[in-house]
């Protein structure tokens, strides 16, 4: 590969054996990322670009991003979630904290320097004392939904219940009749309860104007959307979803995700599409846009919920089939050909003229008589 080239060429000015939060500038198109080795501290990150004369030089190490002082109990703050949107780089712990570095591009080789970026904020506490919400919480007592209901709702089976009950009933507070009252579909007190969601990597979706982030959550898959203003987030909120388990060439049966690795997105003559790959392998899925921009204009920046007292989701179908991986990553390659779109049919072999008509043969000529 190349990085294994990377790893071992002298001119890289930091040789890095981990690199992950790659995400792809469609100013310079050129890639990002942040590379790091053991003998850096444990904190330090060095954001790098894959430069654009491989043969010289492949990896040029621009400034150090450090993880966040205000690392939570989910995964120590390791920053491995990134994506590029208008020459501005976001990384993240899994949805947990959020760093901005803007105008990458721009940027000149010198590690020793911190990244000239800020956090837009460190840590689920600080995110909800931010935006005044005592908790995550969201009171879907009135559209009647039963457990047996979110189990059709993901796409899962009775006989896949045992296995991947635990991975979203938690988030879930149910009645003595088995009826759905809350959902907390972002746990940020996990010492406390015992149970955490996490939102692994990130893709970044602008409608009409406005920048959002988007995640979805390893438990659930549920949506956790950000909405982003030059360097400040604007709001966040929360979409349900949808499971569409349809059947894919060697795709496994319906099951639990582990966490969505990599995401990606590609603009073509369809439009944008959005897709996440489960790191447990069950498949990729594929965003159902047209819902998204409906839930995206029913959220509620003020309680954090797009549309859900109105039963609102959005369908995550999937539509291929995914590695069993805990090292992943996804890109926003809006230019590149989309490899999860269906091969078109072969053309139709051309239609031949008819073969030119012969003329009959003329009768032989009638013998005189004698």
């Amino acid at each position: 590969s190349r990085f294994s080239d990377t790893r071992n060429n002298p001119n890289a000015p930091t040789p890095s054996p981990t690199m992950n939060a790659m995400a792809y500038n469609q100013k310079d198109s050129i890639a990002y990322g942040l590379f790091r080795d053991s003998s850096m501290p444990s904190d330090d990150y060095n954001l790098c670009r894959l430069s654009a004369d491989q043969a010289e030089q492949p990896v040029q190490c621009l400034c150090r991003v450090q993880r966040s002082s205000k690392k939570d109990d989910y995964n120590g703050g390791s920053l491995y979630a990134g994506a590029i949107h208008n020459d501005t780089y976001f990384v993240s712990s899994g949805g947990h904290d959020l760093f901005a570095v803007r105008r990458v591009s721009s940027l000149t080789v010198n590690t020793d320097d911190v990244c000239p970026g800020k956090w837009l904020y460190e840590g689920y506490p600080e995110l909800v004392a931010d935006f005044g919400a005592p908790d995550f919480a969201t009171d879907l007592e009135t559209l009647g939904l039963t457990r047996g209901d979110l189990i059709t709702q993901l796409g899962w089976s009775d006989t896949g219940i045992s296995e991947n009950y635990n991975k979203y009933s938690l988030l879930y507070v149910f009645d003595s009749n088995d009826m759905v009252i809350d959902w907390k579909p972002i746990k940020h007190n996990y010492a406390a309860e015992g149970v955490k969601q996490n939102y692994a990597d990130l893709i970044t979706y602008e409608l009409e104007g406005q920048t959002y982030l988007v995640w979805l959550g390893e438990r659930d898959a549920s949506m956790f959307v950000m909405r982003v203003a030059g360097e400040e987030i604007d709001g966040y909120a929360l979409i349900r979803t949808r499971l569409v388990w349809d059947d894919c060439n060697g795709c496994p049966g319906p099951g639990p995700f582990d966490t969505f690795g990599a995401g990606f997105k590609y603009v073509n003559e369809f439009g944008v599409q959005l897709y996440f790959a489960a790191n447990s392998g069950v498949g990729v899925l594929k965003v159902d846009v047209a819902q998204l921009d409906v839930a995206i204009g029913a959220c509620n920046w003020t309680t954090h919920a797009c549309g859900l007292g109105a039963g609102t989701t959005v369908d995550l179908t999937r539509i291929n089939a995914a590695y069993e991986t805990t090292t992943n990553d996804g890109f926003n390659c809006e230019t590149a050909n989309d490899p999860f779109l269906p091969s078109p049919p072969p053309p139709a072999p051309p239609v031949l003229p008819p073969p030119p008509s012969t003329s009959p043969s003329p009768p032989p000529p009638s013998a005189s008589p004698s």
